[in-house]
C-alpha cells in the first residue's frame, strides 16, 4: 500500500514542474488517490498523505496561475481581434494582415477552452470578405504600378538622359518591382518579361559605358602606378651626397603635375597607390625640403645685404653688389609660391631702391 500510495505521489511531485499540467491530469490524480489503500502504520500513513495533500496544493497554485495567465492572453487576443476589425474597417490591409497573422498565431499557441475558442475563430473568419476585397484592390493598384514602371522603362529606350542618370532609373524601378513584389506576391509571366525586356534594352548603352569607364580606370591606374615606379626609381639613383637640387625639384614637380592630371582609379585601390605615391614623394620631398629650408635663409641674406647698404656710399659698387645678388638669387630649390612671391617682392624693392 505505501508503495501505491508513493508512486502517485511521485507522480504529483512530477507534475509540479511538468511542461503541461491541466485540470483533467490534477483530477485523476485525485481520483488514483482515494482509490489506493492508506497503509496501516501511522507514521506512514500520515507522511504520504501530508506529502500529497502538498503537492496537490502546489499544483492547485500552478492551475490557478496558468488560469490567469490564459485570462491575460485571451485578453490581448480579443485586443488583436478588435485591431484587426478596426484596421479591416479602416482599409489598412498591411496592419490587418499582420494583426490576422499574430491572432492566428495566439490561438494555436493558446490551449483555449473550446467553447471560447470557437467564438475568437468566428470573429477572426467573418473579417475574411474584407479582408479578400482588400486584397483585390490592393493587386489592381499593384498592377497599376507595375504597369508605370513598366511605361517608364521603356520611356528610358528614347530619353536624352545621361548615361548615369539612366542607369539610376533602371536600379530605382527594379528596387521598386522588388518591394511589390514582396509585398502583394510576384507579378503574372507576361508582365514580368515585359517589365524586364524594357530594363535590359535600357541597360545595353549603360553597360558598355561602364565597360568603357572601368577600361579608363585600369588605364589610369597603370599610369599611376608608372609615375610611384619613377619617383621610387629617382630616390634610389639620386646621390643625396651632392645631388643635382634643381633637376630632382623640377622632376618632382613634373610627376606631381601628371599625378594630379592622372584620372580616376578603382575604389578598392585608391588607398593603396595613393600612399604608395605619397611615401615615394615624401621620401624625396624630406631631402628638398632641407635644401629649401637652406635656400631660402640664403636669399633671406641676400635681400638684407642690399637693404643695409647705405645711400651715400659708392654707388657704382652697389650696383655691381645688386648685380651679382641678380645672378645669385635663382635657387637650387624653390619654396611655395606664395613664400616665393614674398622674398621676389622684397628682393626687388631693395633692388630698386639702389638703382
Amino acid at each position: 500500500r505505501a508503495t501505491a500510495k508513493r508512486k502517485i505521489l511521485e507522480e504529483c511531485q512530477a507534475a509540479v514542474s511538468a511542461d503541461s499540467f491541466l485540470k483533467k491530469d490534477l483530477a485523476r490524480l485525485e481520483k488514483s488517490w482515494e482509490s489506493a489503500k492508506l497503509p496501516d502504520d501511522e507514521a506512514v500513513k500520515n507522511e504520504l498523505q501530508n506529502a500529497f495533500l502538498a503537492a496537490r496544493e502546489k499544483l492547485r497554485a500552478r492551475l490557478e496561475k496558468q488560469a490567469q495567465e490564459l485570462e491575460s492572453n485571451i485578453a490581448k487576443v480579443t485586443s488583436l481581434l478588435d485591431q484587426y476589425e478596426e484596421t479591416l474597417e479602416s482599409g489598412k490591409l498591411t496592419a490587418a494582415v499582420s494583426a490576422h497573422d499574430k491572432v492566428v498565431s495566439a490561438i494555436g499557441r493558446l490551449d483555449i477552452p473550446e467553447e471560447r475558442g470557437r467564438k475568437l475563430k468566428d470573429r477572426l473568419r467573418a473579417g475574411e470578405p474584407r479582408m479578400a476585397e482588400l486584397k483585390r484592390w490592393r493587386h489592381w493598384g499593384t498592377d497599376r504600378k507595375r504597369e508605370e514602371l513598366c511605361e517608364r522603362a521603356e520611356s528610358l529606350a528614347e530619353t536624352d538622359m545621361k548615361i548615369p542618370a539612366v542607369a539610376k532609373t533602371v536600379r530605382e524601378c527594379r528596387d521598386q518591382w522588388k518591394l511589390l513584389d514582396k509585398s502583394d506576391g510576384p507579378a503574372s509571366k507576361k508582365l514580368w518579361t515585359r517589365f524586364d525586356t524594357a530594363c535590359e534594352k535600357a541597360y545595353e548603352p549603360c553597360q558598355a559605358y561602364f565597360e568603357q569607364q572601368k577600361a579608363q580606370r585600369q588605364g589610369n591606374m597603370k599610369q599611376r602606378v608608372t609615375i610611384c615606379e619613377e619617383l621610387e626609381e629617382l630616390a634610389a639613383k639620386t646621390d643625396w651626397e651632392a645631388p643635382p637640387w634643381r633637376d630632382v625639384s623640377d622632376a618632382l614637380k613634373e610627376m606631381q603635375r601628371k599625378w594630379h592630371k592622372a584620372g580616376s582609379v578603382d575604389r578598392r585601390e585608391r588607398n593603396k597607390i595613393q600612399k604608395r605615391y605619397d611615401a615615394a614623394s615624401g621620401a624625396i620631398e624630406t631631402h628638398l625640403s632641407e635644401m629649401r629650408k637652406r635656400e631660402i635663409e640664403r636669399r633671406e641674406a641676400l635681400i638684407e645685404q642690399i637693404e643695409a647698404l647705405e645711400t651715400n656710399g659708392d654707388t657704382r659698387q652697389h650696383i655691381n653688389l645688386v648685380r651679382q645678388a641678380q645672378r645669385d638669387w635663382k635657387p637650387l630649390v624653390q619654396a611655395g609660391r606664395r613664400k616665393e612671391q614674398q622674398l621676389w617682392k622684397r628682393f626687388r624693392a631693395a633692388c630698386d631702391s639702389v638703382f
